[in-house]
């Protein structure tokens, strides 16, 4: 009884060790991991500010144009357009071509992938004169979006955020694959948004930049390093 109680007891010992011995391993790999800048011209940008105008604004002026990058809510019509919602829904096509403004953060209120073939074809008409950024919460969208138009930049989704708080939490962030190009952070927990200082490091060593959401609430600010800040403009 005693021998193979000390059996069990070996086994589970060794087991264990080992693990140990596999999870250091593993995460020293990761860790070994070089990484650069895409090559986008806004990681030419020491610092990314984002500014969310008031929705009329752009559809009653579409010439509107700012310093900052642009972030405009877009959503899918009944027809498959993909509009800013407005009190008078106005195409995001037609902004695009009206306004000179260069640099957009589309953030795309969708949970499928219908019609998303359409904006892809819309909006990429203008890569030549406008840089484009998108930010999609639904996993399935920001996917999507990627495989059709991977000259854009990406912030990471919902799905995204959840799995790198769970390796972060397993100790093991530094093995993952962590596709999207930039995070949007917040003081908001329900959304996933809200980072710790151990993941925005592991997220820097791999070239991500970190936004600070301020319309979340504009008066905490994050306890960690960040790129640029999304704010809400008069």
């Amino acid at each position: 009884m005693l021998v193979s109680l000390a059996k069990l007891i070996a086994i589970t010992a060794g087991v264990l060790i080992l693990t140990v011995f596999a999870v250091v391993f593993v995460r020293w790999v990761g860790a070994q991991q070089q990484f650069a800048d895409p090559p986008h011209v806004w990681f030419e940008k020491s610092e990314w500010n984002v500014t969310l105008p008031p929705l009329e604004t752009l559809c009653q002026n579409p010439r509107f144009t700012s310093n900052d990058i642009v972030m405009v809510p877009i959503h899918r019509s009944k027809s498959g357009e993909w509009q800013i919602p407005c009190s008078t829904p106005m195409a995001l096509s037609a902004v695009l071509e009206k306004s000179p403004q260069v640099d957009w953060l589309l953030k795309i209120d969708a949970t499928d992938i219908i019609d998303l073939d359409k904006l892809v074809d819309s909006v990429s008409k203008f890569d030549q004169t406008k840089r484009f950024a998108v930010y999609a919460p639904a996993q399935i969208v920001a996917r999507h979006l990627r495989k059709r138009a991977p000259q854009w930049l990406y912030a990471a989704d919902t799905g995204s955020l959840l799995r790198l708080h769970l390796f972060s939490s397993l100790q093991l962030a530094s093995v993952i694959d962590i596709w999207p190009d930039f995070f949007v952070a917040s003081a908001k927990k329900e959304n996933g948004s809200l980072l710790n200082v151990d993941e925005v490091e592991e997220l820097h060593r791999r070239k991500k930049r970190i936004l600070w959401d301020t319309t979340v609430d504009a008066e905490k600010n994050p306890e960690f390093p960040i790129d640029g800040r999304l704010t809400r403009s008069p």
